[in-house]
C-alpha cells in the first residue's frame, strides 16, 4: 500500500491519486489498432488458434525484447573481452574460459 493511501488525504490529494490510478490503469491496459496486410493476417490466424490475438502479440513482443536484451548483453561481453585482450595479451582469458560461463 502506498504512503499516500495510508495518510489522511485532502480532497486535492485524493483527486491527484485518482488521476494517477486511472493513468496507471490505462497505461497497463492499452488498446491499439494494428493493420496487417492480408497475407500476414492469414499467417497470424493459423498460429493464433485457441488464443486471443492480444496474448499472441504480447508473447511476440516479450520474445523480441528478450532477444534484443540478450544481443545487447552479448555485444557488451564481446566489447569487454576485446578491451581485456588489448590489455592482457593472448592468455588473458584462460581463467575465464575454465569457469564455463553460461551461453546467453
Amino acid at each position: 500500500m502506498s504512503c499516500i493511501a495510508q495518510s489522511p488525504a485532502t480532497s486535492h490529494e485524493k483527486k491527484h491519486l485518482d488521476v494517477i490510478q486511472k493513468m496507471t490503469w490505462y497505461m497497463t491496459h492499452m488498446r491499439t489498432t494494428i493493420v496487417l496486410d492480408d497475407a500476414l493476417a492469414a499467417q497470424v490466424r493459423t498460429v493464433v488458434r485457441g488464443r486471443r490475438l492480444s496474448e499472441f502479440i504480447g508473447q511476440c513482443l516479450r520474445e523480441y525484447f528478450e532477444r534484443r536484451e540478450r544481443a545487447q548483453r552479448m555485444r557488451k561481453l564481446e566489447q569487454a573481452y576485446e578491451r581485456a585482450a588489448k590489455r592482457g595479451g593472448e592468455h588473458a582469458f584462460e581463467a575465464l574460459d575454465r569457469e564455463e560461463w553460461p551461453e546467453w
